[in-house]
């Protein structure tokens, strides 16, 4: 900043006005006007010099910075920043202005920042009886300088840079040297070349426009050394390019030192502006020479054209390499069969695969379309245990870790069974409201009749899985009174009465009270001989007591079937449905059904309303009673409302007519319990609504799906066991049926 050669002294207090001992014969402030700082008054202290009042007029504080005066042929400056309140005046004296003789008028103009806004202005003009006067200052200026070589040697430029302060006041830079002519003689730095060996004496000298100067001086000796150093220099650089993705790029190179003296230094190699390799401290003698190489590993995408450079502290040779692409393993995949059936062995074979540019290392094989690769090698093979369109990809992978897929699609034919007519009876009851419902249960695309998702399916499907389509009873059995031909609607303990005939209807309790093969030996009439007793009826099926292989049937099918999940489907975090079991023991129980299979909640809300369930849309979804199956059928209380006999089929000598004939444990400790349970290594009863499990005694008969008060310990998987003859009012059933060829 130029100060010309007037001296300015400020002081600002917010709020106070210093006072003005002395008036002036003419007196008058114009302008100002537009900005947020006025000139609100002035005049001349007891010291005889000027006094300004300056006013803050914005509606927040304000920054001076800044004040020119112009007057007399003179301007002064002054820079500096000073805080004035919202509505407060400060005081400024200038010590540069002084009473003079006559009328005299001076420019003002103010420099402010507000608000963010920075360098803002307001310029105006006063008169009175003062004038500007002249006046030193020494601002305290300090010389001095530094060199980038202290001890150059002839024909060095030496590079001079100012270290002088204070930089804000100095407003000129003087080089000179009673030994030389300098290049450069102005400047906050200058270069030098010194042609000859001596001592030199170099000056600075800086001054700030108002008078003041400081001055500094170096001796730079300047000699020749008597050896020169050492002096690495690059030849016979070359590459083995060009090059393929995943190869090495090899530079060679060879280096002479060409100095007087030894030396030791990195010989690096740059590609595209990267350090790729360094030969460490190579150390030379003086006129000795090397050779070394250097390397650049690739990698998969490196395709291009690279430039690199390699150098030594004192040179540096520059060369191009071309890197081609890879070329990788292109994946194809075959099978040998069109349109297999279920349970036929497929074959895929990826023998037409190509490698590329290098050599296969592994095969997948995803041959159920869930982004899993359940197979590996060049030829695998699978059996599908349902129909439909199965997707399946291949992936090849080579040893550059380059991969390629194929995919395929395998129609899977269902040889479904199917069965149609439902069975009807000699004996029936009357009217619409108790015609008898039985449900088919055929095999399905979309739904395994073996293990799911959780499932290893590769062994245990002879447990559960039935050889053709058949029919159950759409809800549980009901005691119809051939004598009456009527139901006992009340309670449907009727026990093991051979007065009654189980049927499949809405309403009414289920049948209960009886036991699995009759509890007192003198009738012999309990669960299976009821279902015996409605087989004699009809010719065109074999009527029997559920057997647990039908069970699991419609079991696995629930399961599978996403409608029948609360949430996440058929997943280990979801939870399915377990029908009523959430209520409480001394309610009553069990309940009738409805003709509507939209209504599963149907009769929970008056049954148990210790509960505290207000309405039916506050009954939590995993106690509804419809489950679905793979055809879109339903059937009610497959699990929850009433313990239902099962007949367990003859497996490995375990059963004999349906009763355990030794322990079987179904904690999945052997295969035989794969045919009563859910695995338990992978479920949580509780979590997913599965059902709990026991060991079945010797002697024992099974009951499945549980109560209408376990809790999370019914399900469809439910399963129990109890002395075949007990006749328990917790114990109920139901029948399925199998068309006669």
């Amino acid at each position: 900043m130029t100060y010309g050669w007037m001296l300015l002294v400020v002081a600002i207090v917010g709020g106070a006005i210093f006072s003005v001992v002395q008036s002036q014969s003419v007196e008058s402030v114009s302008g100002f006007s537009g900005g947020d700082v006025t000139v609100d008054d002035f005049g001349v202290t007891s010291d005889g010099n000027l006094q300004l009042i300056l006013r803050n007029s914005a509606g927040e504080s304000v920054e001076v910075t800044g004040i020119e005066i112009s007057g007399n042929g003179n301007t002064a400056e002054w820079s500096d920043t000073q805080s004035i309140g919202v509505g407060e005046t400060g005081s400024v004296t200038l010590n540069s202005v002084e009473e003079g003789d006559g009328a005299n008028s001076l420019d003002v103009e103010v420099f402010y920042d507000v608000g963010g806004l920075e360098n803002l202005g307001v310029s105006g003009s006063i008169s009175g009886n003062f004038e500007v006067v002249s006046d030193s200052i020494n601002y305290g200026l300090s010389a001095g300088y530094s060199v980038n070589d202290s001890s150059p040697d002839p024909g060095d430029a030496v590079e001079f840079t100012s270290t002088s302060s204070p930089v804000s006041e100095i407003s000129s830079y003087s080089w000179s040297s009673p030994d030389t002519t300098l290049d450069e003689s102005s400047g906050e730095s200058i270069t030098h070349v010194f042609g000859s060996e001596g001592s030199y004496e170099v000056n600075l000298t800086v001054s700030d426009g108002l008078g003041n100067s400081s001055s500094y001086s170096e001796i730079i000796d300047v000699s020749s050394s008597s050896v020169s150093p050492a002096d690495f220099q690059l030849s016979g650089v070359s590459d083995n390019g060009p090059v393929t993705e995943g190869e090495t790029v090899n530079v060679d190179y060879t280096v002479s030192n060409d100095g007087g003296v030894s030396g030791s230094q990195d010989i690096v190699l740059d590609v595209s502006g990267a350090q790729e390799d360094v030969d460490s401290s190579v150390s030379l003698s003086s006129d000795g020479f090397t050779g070394g190489t250097l390397s650049w590993s690739t990698s998969s995408g490196d395709a291009g054209s690279y430039s690199y450079t390699v150098s030594t502290e004192n040179d540096s040779v520059s060369g191009t390499v071309d890197v081609n692409s890879l070329t990788g393993p292109t994946a194809s995949a075959s099978k040998n069969v069109t349109q297999p059936e279920v349970g036929d062995v497929v074959e895929f074979d990826a023998s037409g695969s190509t490698s590329g540019d290098g050599s296969i290392t592994s095969y997948g094989w995803d041959v159920n379309g869930d982004g899993a690769y359940e197979y590996s090698g060049e030829v695998v093979t699978h059996s599908y245990s349902s129909s439909g369109t199965k997707s399946v990809e291949l992936n090849v992978t080579d040893d550059n870790s380059l991969s390629s897929t194929d995919s395929l699609s395998v129609d899977v034919q269902s040889g479904s069974v199917s069965v149609s007519g439902a069975p009807s009876f000699s004996t029936a009851p009357s009217g619409a409201e108790y015609e008898s419902s039985w449900v088919p249960v055929t095999s399905s695309s979309s739904v395994k009749n073996g293990f799911d998702y959780f499932f290893d399916e590769t062994s245990d499907e002879e447990y559960y899985n039935v050889s053709e389509g058949f029919y159950v009873m759409k809800y549980e059995a009901k005691p119809y009174n051939n004598d009456s031909d009527s139901f006992d609607g009340s309670t449907g303990e009727v026990g093991d009465s051979t007065v009654y005939v189980p049927r499949s209807v809405a309403a009414n309790k289920p049948w209960r009270d009886i036991s699995f093969n009759g509890g007192n030996p003198n009738n012999g009439y309990g669960a299976v001989q009821a279902c015996d007793a409605l087989d004699s009826q009809t010719d065109e099926f074999d009527v029997h007591l559920i057997t647990n292989r039908e069970w699991m049937t419609v079991a696995r099918q629930v399961e599978q079937t996403d409608s029948n999940w609360v949430s996440d489907p058929q997943q280990s975090t979801g939870q399915l449905i377990r029908g009523w079991s959430d209520g409480d023991f001394s309610a009553d129980a069990p309940l009738s059904a409805s003709t509507s299979d939209s209504d599963g909640k149907a009769g929970i809300l008056e049954e148990d309303s210790t509960n505290g369930w207000s309405s039916d849309g506050d009954i939590p979804d995993h106690q509804n009673r419809t489950f679905e199956l793979a055809n879109g059928e339903v059937v009610w209380d497959w699990a929850g409302n009433i313990n239902q006999w099962v007949y367990a089929e003859d497996s490995g000598g375990s059963t004999t007519n349906g009763v355990f004939d030794s322990t079987v444990a179904t904690d999945g400790s052997n295969d035989p319990a794969k045919e009563y349970e859910y695995d338990p290594a992978v479920v949580d009863r509780s979590t997913n609504g599965v059902g709990g499990e026991f060991d079945f005694d010797s002697g024992d008969a099974a009951l499945r799906g549980g109560l209408w008060f376990l809790g999370d310990r019914a399900g469809v998987f439910d399963a129990v066991s109890d002395v075949p003859a007990t006749s328990n009012t917790l114990y109920g059933f139901r029948c399925s049926a199998v068309p006669v060829s």
